[in-house]
């Protein structure tokens, strides 16, 4: 598959271009790849739109359920991030009177328990219509 106006044949090969697993991470990298998240969530919300074949369905309920899962691991070292910024003495909150501490434990435990466990059960979800998918097939009407 070639991406239009891309030189490349793979779209994998392109990401991993730009965002090499093993880093280096930086707060650019790391903010760039969410946004290409956010955007190919949003080609995928308008290429879902029409008809799609069974082998279609099955791959991209597959990629989903392991992007959930990935998320998982994801979310959790967020929360421990927020953890941490917890715990700085140099971490100002901009509402006066409000503590800064909180607000990143806050944080933290939205994204460690609360995400985690919704997006725990994407992932499940995601799995079990993949199974269901992977025994379906279309004849074409022939049989």
């Amino acid at each position: 598959m070639t991406l239009p106006d891309q030189h490349l044949t793979d779209p994998t090969d392109f990401v991993r271009r730009l965002w090499y697993s093993d880093g280096p991470h930086t707060p650019e990298s790391i903010t760039s790849a969410a946004t290409a998240i956010e955007e190919l969530t949003r080609y995928l919300a308008h290429a879902t739109r029409g008809d799609l074949d069974v082998p279609t369905l099955y791959g991209a309920t597959g990629s989903l359920a392991h992007a959930a899962s990935i998320s998982e691991q994801v979310l959790t070292q967020l929360a421990s991030a927020c953890t941490d910024l917890s715990a700085r003495a140099d971490l100002r909150h901009d509402t006066t009177g409000a503590d800064p501490a909180s607000s990143a434990l806050i944080a933290a435990d939205e994204l460690g328990t609360e995400a985690t466990r919704e997006v725990r059960s994407l992932r499940h979800r995601l799995d079990s219509a993949q199974q269901q998918l992977g025994h379906l097939y279309v004849t074409g009407g022939d049989e």
